[in-house]
């Protein structure tokens, strides 16, 4: 666990790391006390990660410290890791963290170009903090969009996005939207698939509209489920129910609602609630007889740290396309008249379930006039 460590500090825009052969002056200055307290805290490191008992505020410089100057794998990418625990964004939680220097930022950034794997994946979690602040790091945030639309490896774009987006200033700053909008275009669905999750999210605010809705409907033909699924969702929160384009976007999402996977039946609809696409509601209120579970793995890749890859996506509170069916059908009651509640109680769900298609359904045999009348765009 070798330690590169030189003299004095430097300013917050020092450049990438140099060679072993080239050292430069550490960022980081510890006190006395502080290096003398590094062989104690190094001995907490355990297969790549720090104990609980070293994640104290008194350490948070040493692990910036380490983080920054130390050679060997496991302590750069652990004392990376240990930063989330040590530092904090922000004033009210200072007396338990240190509260974010520039040095922190900058030794973010310095990390985020090392050409370990494991090294870069701790320092784009680290990253985290900085991009919380207000106004977030705009340097940080920079150099995440650029890994999030060009990193060599799929597994480093996921993993800038999966950090990106919690950018403060995102829906203001249509530079930090394009890389989710570039990864609609991967030819991996987990990294499609976790683009559309947070595009769900703010992806309203991406200036070209016109082409990013054109990309969703393709997508909603795509292979996988999770992509098919989510794309439905996004694209109802892209349009939403003022647009022109809500007509063509809710007759392009309803087939869906006879798709051959139960998340994907799931998630039309609760797109088709969203953009109050009054057509699709007898095909809801048939998906009330269908209780398939609507969760969905999306398994079989690595992620840049190396662990294996994992998406969840899950259709609905209860995980059950009747249970995603019924808060449709309630979406548009809300709209239509005649608003109907429900409620699904775990130690009887059976008898909660029943109760509630009942309901539902009478709701709709008193609707159908109202729902026959299809409003126009931002009613």
């Amino acid at each position: 666990m070798a330690l590169s460590v030189a003299g004095c500090g430097s300013d917050s825009d020092r450049p990438a790391p140099q060679s072993p052969a080239e050292p430069q002056a550490a960022l980081v200055q510890l006190s006395g006390h502080e290096r003398e307290r590094i062989p104690e805290v190094l001995a907490e490191l355990r297969a790549g990660a720090f104990s609980r008992s070293a994640m104290v505020r008194d350490n948070a410089r040493i692990f910036l410290f380490l983080a920054e100057t130390a050679s060997d794998d496991e302590v750069v990418a652990g004392s990376l890791r240990a930063l989330r625990s040590t530092w904090t964004h922000s004033s009210r939680y200072e007396r338990q963290m240190a509260l974010l220097t520039p040095e922190y930022g900058a030794v973010v950034r310095l990390r985020l170009h090392d050409e370990r794997p494991v090294v870069q994946a701790a320092a784009i979690e680290a990253a985290e903090k900085t991009l919380l602040t207000d106004p977030p790091d705009e340097r940080v945030a920079e150099e995440l969009a650029a890994l999030a639309s060009a990193h060599p490896d799929p597994a480093g774009r996921l993993a800038a996005l999966e950090v990106l987006w919690n950018v403060t200033t995102l829906r203001t700053h249509p530079e930090s939207m394009r890389p989710y909008v570039d990864a609609l275009s991967a030819q991996q669905p987990w990294l499609v698939s976790a683009s559309l999750f947070r595009l769900s999210g703010f992806g309203a605010a991406y200036p070209d509209a016109a082409n990013l809705r054109a990309r969703l409907i393709e997508l909603l033909g795509h292979d996988d489920p999770g992509v098919r699924g989510r794309a439905a969702t996004t694209l109802s929160s892209v349009v939403g129910v003022a647009d022109p384009a809500r007509d063509a976007a809710g007759r392009a999402i309803e087939p869906l609602l006879r798709d051959e996977h139960p998340f994907v039946r799931s998630a039309a609809a609760t797109a088709l609630a969203w953009l109050d696409q009054r057509t699709a509601v007898p095909a809801i209120v048939a998906l009330l007889d269908d209780s398939a579970r609507d969760t969905y793995d999306l398994r079989g890749f690595t992620r840049l740290d190396g662990t294996p890859g994992f998406l969840h996506h899950d259709g609905s509170p209860w995980s059950r396309v009747d249970d995603a069916a019924l808060r449709a059908l309630q979406a548009f009651s809300a709209r239509v008249g005649g608003r109907f509640t429900f409620d699904i109680q775990q130690d009887r769900l059976d008898e909660s379930f029943a109760s509630a298609h009942r309901t539902a359904r009478a709701w709709f045999e008193t609707a159908r006039g109202a729902l026959s009348t299809v409003p126009s765009a931002g009613r």
